[in-house]
């Protein structure tokens, strides 16, 4: 999602494993069908993951290098 400028909070995170956990009737200890903190943190470690700041600057720097882009 960086990559095109946007990010994703922690609760946005736990909240999408938990709705694509509870569409595909995956078996699953979440209480509330939520993963917890302990669950992200171990998302993050194992996929080598980073919560980062949104820089809107950077995004606006990508979106107007486009290469169609008519001046």
């Amino acid at each position: 999602m960086e990559k095109w400028g946007f990010d994703l909070s922690k609760k946005e995170v736990l909240e999408t494993i938990g709705w694509n956990v509870d569409e595909n009737k995956i078996p699953t200890p979440f209480r509330g069908g939520v993963p917890g903190d302990d669950f992200f943190i171990r998302l993050k470690r194992t996929h080598k993951l980073s919560l980062k700041k949104p820089q809107s600057v950077e995004a606006c720097r990508k979106r107007s290098y486009l290469p169609n882009h008519n001046f």
